[in-house]
C-alpha cells in the first residue's frame, strides 16, 4: 500500500510543487477524525514559497484530490531550536480551509 506522501504526489500535477514536497517534508500526516493533511516542513523559506498562490493552489488541490474535498490542509514548520527575534517573524503553522 502506498504511503501517504506516495498517494498525494501522484495527485500533485506541478513539477515544482511536487519536488518541493517531495525534497522537504520531514512528514505528512492524515488526522482522518477531523479531516486534516499537516505537512512538517524543514525550512522557512519553503514555507514562504508554498504560501504563493501559484504553489499552495496546486497542493491544495492535490490534497483534496487525493483525501477528499473536505479535508483542511496545514504547513507546519518544523523548528528544532528558537532563534533570533527576526527568524520569530515567520509564521511556523498557516492553515489552508
Amino acid at each position: 500500500m502506498p504511503s501517504i506522501k506516495e498517494q498525494l504526489l501522484a495527485n500533485i500535477h506541478k513539477k515544482d510543487v511536487r519536488e518541493l514536497i517531495e525534497d522537504h517534508t520531514e512528514d505528512i500526516s492524515l488526522n482522518e477524525k477531523d479531516h486534516i493533511v499537516t505537512f512538517l516542513v524543514d525550512k522557512r523559506y519553503v514555507i514562504n514559497i508554498l504560501q504563493e498562490h501559484r504553489y499552495i493552489e496546486p497542493l491544495i488541490t492535490g490534497v483534496k484530490k487525493t483525501f477528499g474535498d473536505n479535508t483542511s490542509t496545514v504547513l507546519h514548520l518544523a523548528h528544532p531550536h528558537h532563534g533570533h527575534d527576526r527568524e520569530m517573524l515567520v509564521p511556523h503553522t498557516v492553515h489552508y480551509g
